[in-house]
Parts: structure tokens; C-alpha cells; sequence
């Protein structure tokens, strides 16, 4: 992994999880990203239904627990992306599992990423910063509020509207107790 030498990075990541122990996936997944993210805050844990491609609910599919982590790294972008990607796989998220809106033991987003001299904007066939979805999930905004994230923050076209079942579940008070 390339390492950047004086430079830090800060960086907020989302973790999901909907299959197996939950919050045991998620708190391994927190364990594991200790090793190049240091400085850790985490959010209290979020129990959310799951949704289909097209915004609605999936009764199919078990409910996710999710929480937003902060830190700091020395990897770069690219590297810090591998370095998750091969948590995923750790903690037995399987490769056809990448398609969006399968169940998963985990699933780790880079959600925002910056420097000293600003936000860090990515957009490879690999990484897109920040996360174009940030806008329309309450399950990432909320937790990434909790912990310190300004969402003015947010470019005009990421502060799009909720999805209003997942808003409804989270308002009747889906936030669960963490010890992350």
C-alpha cells in the first residue's frame, strides 16, 4: 500500500452489515480498519429495513445494522479503497456480492475524504468521492451528523431529498445502543 508521506487524510467511512451477528461484523470491521485508520470516532449503531433498486422496501432481505466511522489515514484514496475491499473479503463478503442491494455480512463505503487543502473528488470506474449517494441516506447522514460532520459540507447535489421510507424507519427511532 502507498503510504503518503507527511500527509494525512481525514476520512469518513460507512459500514453495513445484514447478514449473520451484525453488530459482531461491524465491530471486527472497526477493529480491522484500526490497523491504517487512526483517531477513530464511530457512530452510534442505525437498524434500517432494506431497499431495492428502485428505493423500496425489500422484505426479502434482513434488516441492516449501519454506522458511520471518522478517522485519519496516511493511505492514499486508491489504497485506502483496496485496504477495505480486502476487509470485505476477510469478514466473507463474497465477490458476486458486489452488485448493490444483495444481503452481506459487511459492506464498507469511503463516504468523504480530505486533506489540508480540501475534499477529495474521484470519480474512477473503482471510487467515487464523495459517495454519490450520501444525499439520499439518512442511514449515512444522520450517523456522519452524530459524529462532528458539518452536512452543509455537502455539494448542492448531494443534498438531495431522503428516501422517505428509510426517514420514516429511522424517525420512529431505529438507533440502537453502541459500544463501537
Amino acid at each position: 500500500m502507498r503510504v503518503h508521506r507527511g500527509k494525512r487524510f481525514r476520512v469518513w467511512i460507512g459500514l453495513g452489515s445484514n447478514l449473520g451477528d451484525r453488530k459482531t461484523n461491524i465491530e471486527r470491521a472497526v477493529s480491522m480498519l484500526r490497523e491504517s485508520i487512526f483517531e477513530i470516532r464511530c457512530s452510534s449503531l442505525l437498524e434500517n429495513p432494506a431497499i431495492d433498486r428502485e428505493g423500496n422496501l425489500d422484505p426479502q432481505s434482513p434488516a441492516y445494522l449501519n454506522a458511520v466511522l471518522f478517522g485519519e489515514t496516511d493511505l492514499s484514496p486508491d489504497d485506502l479503497f483496496r485496504f477495505t475491499r480486502e476487509i470485505e473479503r476477510k469478514l466473507g463478503r463474497r465477490i458476486e456480492e458486489k452488485s448493490q442491494y444483495l444481503p452481506r455480512t459487511i459492506d464498507i463505503d469511503l463516504l468523504w475524504m480530505e486533506d489540508d487543502d480540501g475534499v477529495m473528488r474521484i470519480d474512477s470506474e473503482e471510487l467515487v468521492l464523495p459517495h454519490p449517494k450520501i444525499g439520499e441516506r439518512t442511514f449515512v447522514k444522520e450517523p456522519m451528523r452524530e459524529i462532528g460532520f458539518d452536512l452543509t459540507r455537502l455539494p448542492p447535489e448531494e443534498k438531495k431529498g431522503d428516501n422517505p421510507l428509510l426517514r420514516e424507519k429511522n424517525d420512529r427511532g431505529a438507533a440502537l445502543p453502541s459500544s463501537l
